[in-house]
């Protein structure tokens, strides 16, 4: 809520992984709760938008128009952090404490982009508002994002399974 203060004009766009998820009555409860949630806070329900379950092309189309992704917290997308650096989307994650909660962090560490980490709430919040009202820099954080990805061992599924064998050949060599 406090980002979307700081950016005038634009709006939370939230989508779910579970294709069940619109359909469930106890969702319908938490969607209006949290349309309410945001009522209070003075943001109109027209800046808060919850989409139906997508497929994969449509999500990375999406990412592609999308001015920033906020990293959920305090667990971190593994695959829904994936999706916004294929579609060169900047990302803002806060790097967290536990396995789960480090896999944001550790996709745009591993491609140079440490300052799209956050080290606490504050930080994701001023990294997000940043990037909203800057397009220049959201522009070469995008290119950024386009080239590192197109290297990236973890987003080359045969290079990272030559790599993963090679290691378990050497691992059972060893015992």
């Amino acid at each position: 809520m406090r980002i979307l203060r700081q950016v005038p004009d634009s709006e939370l766009v939230l989508y779910p992984f579970n294709p069940n998820w619109m359909l469930n009555p106890k969702v319908l409860g938490l969607r209006q709760a949290l349309l309410d949630e945001f009522a209070a806070a003075g943001i109109a329900a027209d800046r808060v938008r919850i989409l139906p379950a997508m497929t994969p092309a449509q999500i990375l189309e999406m990412m592609r128009h999308t001015t920033v992704y906020l990293d959920t917290f305090p667990f971190s997308g593994g695959a829904s952090v994936i999706e916004p650096i294929l579609a060169a989307c900047p990302v803002v994650t806060l790097r967290g404490r536990t396995q789960r909660g480090l896999l944001g962090a550790g996709m745009l560490r591993s491609l140079g982009l440490d300052e799209l980490v956050a080290d606490d709430v504050e930080d994701y919040e001023r990294k997000a508002v940043e990037i909203a009202l800057a397009p220049d820099r959201r522009a070469a954080l995008s290119e950024r994002l386009a080239a590192v990805a197109a290297e990236a061992p973890f987003l080359d599924p045969l290079r990272y399974g030559r790599h993963l064998g090679e290691a378990l050949e050497r691992l059972a060599a060893d015992l």
